[in-house]
Protein backbone atom coordinates (compact mmCIF):
# COMPACT_ATOMS: atom_id res chain seq x y z
CA UNK A 1 0.00 0.00 0.00
CA UNK A 2 1.27 3.45 -0.77
CA UNK A 3 1.81 6.07 1.91
CA UNK A 4 -1.12 8.08 0.54
CA UNK A 5 -3.49 5.16 1.12
CA UNK A 6 -2.03 4.62 4.58
CA UNK A 7 -2.53 8.29 5.41
CA UNK A 8 -6.09 8.15 4.10
CA UNK A 9 -6.81 5.02 6.15
CA UNK A 10 -5.29 6.64 9.21
CA UNK A 11 -7.38 9.77 8.70
CA UNK A 12 -10.51 7.67 8.27
CA UNK A 13 -9.73 5.68 11.41
CA UNK A 14 -9.17 8.92 13.35
CA UNK A 15 -12.38 10.47 12.03
CA UNK A 16 -14.40 7.38 12.92
CA UNK A 17 -12.80 7.24 16.34
CA UNK A 18 -13.61 10.91 16.96
CA UNK A 19 -17.18 10.41 15.76
CA UNK A 20 -17.70 7.39 18.00
CA UNK A 21 -16.21 9.24 20.96
CA UNK A 22 -18.53 12.21 20.43
CA UNK A 23 -21.52 9.86 20.24
CA UNK A 24 -20.48 8.13 23.46
CA UNK A 25 -20.12 11.47 25.31
CA UNK A 26 -23.59 12.46 24.11
CA UNK A 27 -25.04 9.11 25.17
CA UNK A 28 -23.44 9.40 28.60
CA UNK A 29 -24.84 12.92 29.12
CA UNK A 30 -28.28 11.77 27.99
CA UNK A 31 -28.24 8.88 30.46
CA UNK A 32 -27.15 11.20 33.28
CA UNK A 33 -29.88 13.70 32.41
CA UNK A 34 -32.51 10.97 32.30
CA UNK A 35 -31.41 9.71 35.73
CA UNK A 36 -31.60 13.23 37.15
CA UNK A 37 -35.06 13.75 35.65
CA UNK A 38 -36.31 10.47 37.11
CA UNK A 39 -35.03 11.51 40.53
CA UNK A 40 -36.82 14.87 40.27
CA UNK A 41 -40.04 13.11 39.27
CA UNK A 42 -39.55 10.63 42.10
CA UNK A 43 -39.14 13.47 44.59
CA UNK A 44 -42.62 14.70 43.67
CA UNK A 45 -44.23 11.27 43.52
CA UNK A 46 -45.58 9.13 46.29
CA UNK A 47 -43.20 7.03 48.34
CA UNK A 48 -43.78 3.77 46.45
CA UNK A 49 -43.37 5.46 43.06
CA UNK A 50 -40.30 7.35 44.27
CA UNK A 51 -38.55 4.07 45.02
CA UNK A 52 -39.29 2.82 41.52
CA UNK A 53 -38.08 6.05 39.88
CA UNK A 54 -34.88 6.03 41.95
CA UNK A 55 -34.17 2.40 41.08
CA UNK A 56 -34.61 3.16 37.40
CA UNK A 57 -32.38 6.22 37.74
CA UNK A 58 -29.71 4.03 39.34
CA UNK A 59 -29.72 1.79 36.28
CA UNK A 60 -29.13 4.77 34.01
CA UNK A 61 -26.33 5.93 36.33
CA UNK A 62 -24.61 2.55 35.97
CA UNK A 63 -24.82 2.70 32.18
CA UNK A 64 -23.47 6.25 32.16
CA UNK A 65 -20.59 5.23 34.44
CA UNK A 66 -19.70 2.32 32.14
CA UNK A 67 -19.51 4.69 29.17
CA UNK A 68 -17.49 7.21 31.22
CA UNK A 69 -14.97 4.51 32.14
CA UNK A 70 -14.58 3.53 28.47
CA UNK A 71 -14.03 7.15 27.47
CA UNK A 72 -11.45 7.73 30.19
CA UNK A 73 -9.61 4.54 29.22
CA UNK A 74 -9.67 5.62 25.57
CA UNK A 75 -8.17 9.00 26.48
CA UNK A 76 -5.36 7.21 28.29
CA UNK A 77 -4.67 5.05 25.25
CA UNK A 78 -4.69 8.07 22.95
CA UNK A 79 -2.26 9.94 25.20
CA UNK A 80 0.14 6.97 25.25
CA UNK A 81 -0.05 6.63 21.45
CA UNK A 82 0.61 10.34 20.96
CA UNK A 83 3.67 10.22 23.20
CA UNK A 84 5.31 7.50 21.07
Amino acid sequence: MSSVKLNTLGALRTALSDSVEEALWAAMRTLEEKAALLRRIGARAGERQAVSYNEEAGGYDKHAETIRELLVQNQGVQMREESK
